[in-house]
């Protein structure tokens, strides 16, 4: 093979992978949350549940044209095993919730059929779809990445609130909500 056909090839695979490196930020807010989640073992930093400190939202252009919204949680210690945190989004005002993400962490490998990061409609048959989820930090930061047209806004700002809970060894009622009332920003 050729150099210049080695360079066209080249060029025709990275146009096809999408790069978010040098996108543009259309908008982005952010929450913040007292820590209100009590730990088990507080001398070894980690605590039971997702104990939120801090959810950013932010919608972004890529290099490509392509739209996307990504949600981040922060927590204020590294979690002890388990768990799972739904986002409810107000994408189209009106005050009720419209679109669910959710982001999990499961306890050990990952299953094939277990969703780390997703969006589906607030409705009971809705079926979620795949966002691209990233770890950060031993487990204290969370990130959900999907395309902004599976939400189809029609307001901003976008409001939203997290509900966190603790999933190992079985659900429990230890759950943590950002903001405590009503809605973020």
């Amino acid at each position: 093979m050729t150099l210049r056909a080695i360079m066209a090839v080249a060029a025709m695979v990275a146009t096809l992978v999408p790069s978010t490196a040098m996108a543009d930020v259309d908008w982005v807010r952010s929450g913040t949350d007292p820590s209100d989640v009590p730990c088990v073992e507080p001398d070894d930093r980690r605590c039971t549940g997702f104990d939120v400190r801090t959810s950013t939202v932010r919608i972004f252009q890529s290099d490509e044209g392509r739209r996307f919204l990504t949600i981040t949680l922060r927590a204020y210690s590294r979690p002890f095993d388990a768990w799972m945190s739904g986002v409810a989004l107000d994408t189209r005002g009106g005050g009720r919730v419209d679109r669910i993400a959710f982001l999990n962490y499961p306890l050990g490998a990952p299953m094939p059929t277990f969703t780390r990061c997703g969006i589906k409609r607030a409705e009971p048959d809705s079926e979620p779809r795949q966002g691209v989820y990233q770890k950060r930090r031993h487990g204290e930061v969370a990130t959900c990445r999907f395309p902004l047209k599976w939400l189809a806004p029609t307001k901003r700002p976008i409001r939203w609130y997290v509900i966190s809970n603790w999933m190992f060894p079985e659900p429990t009622s230890m759950k943590d909500r950002a903001p405590n009332h009503d809605w973020f920003p």
